[in-house]
């Protein structure tokens, strides 16, 4: 088996199995070793194995180096050193116990890479050290790929005494740009004046206005211990997954880049969206949630950017949008891997951008938010399927969070059925869990997670004893609805026509979600519109109704 190891201070840090045929590594965010370093091309070299043998090709402009010798095309052997940038990579060909995966997870002005072994944080990120005419000193993380520089506060460096647009630097593929913007108003590298795009090396003093600066690199490892909380911003966990999903929520609540949440239906996903807001800087500022899965094409636009009114029918007011609502704060895009494929170009320009243009206007209005998203499918798969956009998929995958499914953290169990069962007592007491009673819900594989434990107890509740609950009191969907078998659709062979399938499936949804609708759409995967829709034609509401009122 063979491996790249990108070292740090000649010591192993990240290790990277070559098991594929071609493996990619750069800076960019799609190659498979992403090394933080500005240097460094997107694309810097690429190892391919044929037969028996890995051969390295560079694919840069500043060269790769194998021991210390610039190489286009070089066949590898244990032990050869590969030098990119200001990163050495090792490359090993040896059998060796295999660790976990590490993930990484670049962000805007650098790089996070969390490493599950050893449960650390490696960063790595570009920083302006800043001195004005007065000596005052300032440090600034570079974020995004274009730093505007000049007097007007609308910049991203304001610097008094210098031009309103005095300059900007640009993030390209072999590092950062310097482009001087004010013709009358010279900027200065190293004491002489430039009038054209420069590469702006590392530790170079740059003079501008009465103010200097300088780039530098500044990298920096922090150690990840499991929270030891039980209880952390309204979720509930014990366990050593969990815990570690608490210290990294707290971490990247701290930064401003996107957020995307993998996890199975019921899992929590929304409730780990509101941690990193409420803890994050925005936290003063709206928490927006959309619904990408229920939104239909022709009102997706004016339910993101807003409308005008009269900008089409039943448009009888000016309405802003979900992007504009969450000015300043977070927008939460729940269920981001059902968005149309034909919406997709619509979002991703939005939030290249940060402006958002209402329908039936023509003047884009600028935006500020953080953008969190989630999805319970494979995103990944789906863009190798092209139906998600590969450039959407790689602006929204920049920090991401899974959270375990109940079945593989059942360590939490007895923790979560106490919650549950404390917060929804109709009569303030506590309540007992015999041990069949839970030993029947730890026999349980719970394919909708928390939601569905949450929704086993509180139909134990409703109907057993006010201060115990044993066996008989725990029921499962299937336990639930018992007539729901295969013969029930297909008995004594004869074939049940769809739309009587369809209408057993919403009823027994509607029987188990005690008629709460939105619960019901969920589990049904529908969207409530089209549950409520539905309904009508085969009119549900008159019994559901009679129902509720009896």
């Amino acid at each position: 088996m063979a491996y790249l190891v990108l070292l740090r201070d000649e010591k192993p840090a990240l290790r990277c199995r070559i098991d594929k045929r071609e493996l990619t590594v750069g800076r960019g965010n799609d190659v498979d070793l992403h090394i933080p370093d500005v240097r460094i091309s997107r694309l810097h070299f690429i190892v391919c194995r044929k037969n028996d043998t890995y051969i390295l090709y560079d694919r840069s402009m500043n060269g790769t180096y194998v021991n210390g010798v610039r190489s286009r095309a070089c066949p590898l052997q244990d032990g050869d050193l590969i030098s990119v940038g200001g990163a050495q990579v090792r490359f090993e060909e040896k059998d060796i116990v295999e660790p976990p995966s590490t993930v990484y997870a670049p962000k805007e002005g650098g790089m996070i890479a969390y490493n599950q072994r050893q449960k650390t944080l490696l960063y790595s990120r570009p920083v302006l050290f800043v001195r004005d005419a007065e000596r005052h000193e300032a440090r600034i993380v570079l974020s995004g790929e274009r730093i505007r520089i000049g007097s007007d506060p609308s910049n991203d460096i304001v610097v008094v005494g210098s031009a309103p647009r005095h300059c900007e630097l640009r993030l390209v593929d072999e590092g950062y740009i310097l482009h001087p913007l004010h013709d009358d108003v010279p900027v200065f590298l190293e004491g002489a004046a430039i009038d054209r795009p420069v590469s702006l090396p590392f530790d170079v003093t740059v003079g501008i206005g009465g103010a200097q600066f300088a780039l530098e690199l500044e990298e920096g490892e922090e150690s990840l211990e499991p929270m030891p909380v039980d209880y952390f911003e309204g979720m509930v966990g014990r366990g050593e997954k969990m815990q570690h999903l608490f210290t990294l929520i707290d971490r990247f609540s701290r930064h401003d880049a996107p957020v995307i949440i993998l996890g199975e239906t019921g899992t929590g996903k929304e409730l780990v969206a509101r941690a990193l807001h409420q803890r994050g800087p925005r936290s003063k500022g709206p928490f927006i949630a959309i619904n990408c899965s229920a939104i239909s094409q022709e009102l997706f636009e004016s339910e993101l950017f807003g409308h005008e009114k009269g900008a089409f029918t039943g448009a009888l007011r000016d309405r802003i949008g979900a992007m504009e609502a969450a000015n300043g704060g977070v927008l939460f895009l729940d269920e981001i891997g059902d968005l149309p494929l034909s919406l997709q170009p619509k979002l991703l320009r939005a939030l290249e951008t940060s402006t958002v243009t209402p329908v039936g206007s023509y003047t884009p209005r600028s935006v500020d938010v953080r953008i969190i998203a989630a999805t319970h499918k494979n995103l990944e798969r789906l863009v190798s399927k092209k139906r998600f956009r590969a450039d959407l998929f790689y602006r929204l995958f920049v920090l991401s969070l899974e959270i375990p499914p109940l079945r593989e953290r059942m360590e939490d169990l007895p923790i979560l059925v106490q919650h549950f069962l404390r917060d929804g007592s109709p009569s303030g007491k506590t309540i007992e869990v015999r041990a069949d009673a839970m030993q029947r819900l730890e026999s349980h594989k719970w394919p909708g997670n928390v939601r569905e434990l949450r929704h086993v107890l509180t139909r134990a509740m409703a109907c057993g004893a006010d201060h115990e609950l044993v066996a008989s009191d725990i029921l499962f969907s299937t336990t639930a609805a018992p007539e729901r078998t295969p013969d029930r659709f297909f008995g004594g062979g004869q074939v049940m026509k769809l739309e009587e399938m369809e209408r057993m499936a919403i009823e027994d949804a509607l029987r188990i979600h005690h008629n709460n609708r939105s619960e019901a759409a969920k589990a049904l995967g529908i969207a409530r519109s089209t549950l409520h829709h539905r309904m009508k034609k085969y009119k549900l509401e008159d019994s559901i109704r009679g129902r509720v009122d009896g």
